[in-house]
């Protein structure tokens, strides 16, 4: 049996030591991207301590934009004939949301994960947290510092980043009881809080069609677009091939179409035959998102330009009136992006609606009620007011109602 020797003192661990932690922290989480500064610092023999608080806490309203608001790292140090091990606890909120450890005897793997919450984990999967690109640079010269055996890198942190699809956590060893919990949980992105109503009930039987263009098994760019619809009551249906497409055009009345993200590339594929059919022949409303969206643009004559990979939580700009936008707060919400391929110029007999950083992000053909967003409204529920607005063009109970009330049945005002 190894024994383990626990020195009282860590010599690298001088008075300055606080100064190698940074300054600022940025955090991805469910409900957007977020800035933390550092706060309180303690050590003591084989314990290190650091805090950060969300900006928010300036203004005395900590909770205002629902996020808790602080982030804590405990960091305790194991000194054995192996070499240190370094031992971190990551707490947001009242949960934490990791524990790893740099292990002497894990090299090349270098970390072990103890606890794992967020998107795709065993217990937690409906909710996400991550470190923007900078923060987990940041903590990797943060902690290559503890040891100069260590040789961490921006891989060994795919756990911690902010993308969703980075890091697999190996599979749960279930029992038979719980196997099938486990089989039959889908997964989607963000965590969803609100309760099922009818307000958006669909008349005579009509059903709205959702393009599946997400990959199975996981199904991921669908997952969320399907948790919408549920909550809201809507009758809806999925095409994920050309042949199911086919007989619930044949079997179904179709109230309008959304078209899903998707983990491929258009500029790759873009002869998406579904989407190809749905837009010639239905002329009901049409929603594209993402690689929805990008699937409209080429068909109506955009050429896409490649980019790096875009994962995050953006503002809006270049804003213009339309429907679906009605009644959106976009100076207090920000919105899920995740994406490759951007059109070049603006389809033809549409007008572009908003960019993300100079690029078209949105686009509208009001006559034919065609929409294409490179952004995805149905991430959070903050947003969701998007899908309420689109879904209100289709023909709902609630329309016909309003309408036969007030003698008209032009239910909108272009604008704000």
């Amino acid at each position: 049996m190894k024994y383990l020797k626990k020195f009282e003192t860590f010599k690298f661990l001088e008075e300055t030591f606080e100064d190698n932690f940074p300054e600022k922290i940025h955090i991805y989480t469910s409900g957007g991207s977020y800035k933390l500064v550092k706060s309180d610092f303690t050590r003591e023999v084989d314990i290190i301590r650091c805090s950060y608080w969300h900006d928010s806490a300036a203004d005395g309203n900590v909770t205002k934009d629902g996020e808790p608001n602080l982030l804590i790292f405990d960091i305790h140090l194991l000194n054995n004939e192996n070499g240190l091990k370094t031992h971190v606890d990551i707490t947001y909120g009242d949960k934490m949301v990791t524990e790893f450890s740099i292990e002497p005897l894990e090299r090349p793997n270098k970390i072990k994960i103890h606890l794992y919450n967020g998107f795709n984990s065993k217990f937690d999967s409906d909710s996400q947290f991550g470190f923007q690109n900078k923060s987990i640079l940041d903590l990797i010269e943060l902690f290559n510092k503890f040891d100069t055996e260590y040789k961490l890198e921006k891989e060994d942190f795919t756990f911690l980043d902010k993308y969703p699809d980075s890091y697999k956590e190996e599979q749960p060893k279930v029992s038979d009881s719980d196997r099938k919990y486990f089989k039959e949980k889908k997964p989607f992105r963000f965590p969803i809080s609100s309760q099922k109503g009818n307000e958006y009930a669909l008349s005579q039987g009509k059903k709205v069609l959702v393009v599946n263009n997400s990959e199975a098994p996981e199904n991921r760019y669908l997952a969320n677009v399907l948790r919408y619809l549920q909550v809201r009551g809507i009758n809806h249906v999925v095409a994920s091939t050309p042949e199911e497409l086919k007989e619930i055009l044949k079997n179904n009345k179709i109230s309008s179409v959304i078209s899903t993200g998707s983990e491929r590339r258009v500029s790759d594929d873009w002869t998406n035959k579904m989407n190809w059919i749905v837009l010639k022949k239905l002329k009901c409303p049409f929603l594209g998102i993402c690689f929805g969206f990008q699937s409209l643009c080429r068909l109506y004559g955009s050429e896409l330009e490649s980019g790096s990979f875009t994962h995050d939580y953006v503002k809006l700009h270049g804003l213009k009136p339309n429907l679906i936008f009605k009644n959106v707060d976009f100076d207090s919400h920000q919105f899920s992006v995740s994406f490759n391929d951007f059109p070049k110029n603006c389809p033809k007999n549409f007008n572009v609606i908003c960019k993300i950083k100079g690029k078209i992000a949105g686009v509208a053909n009001e006559f034919e009620k065609k929409y294409g967003l490179l952004f995805h409204p149905e991430d959070v529920e903050q947003t969701w007011k998007i899908l309420d607005n689109f879904i209100s063009l289709s023909d709902t109970e609630s329309v016909e109602q309003d309408a036969l009330k007030k003698g008209n049945f032009n239910r909108f005002n272009i604008g704000g």
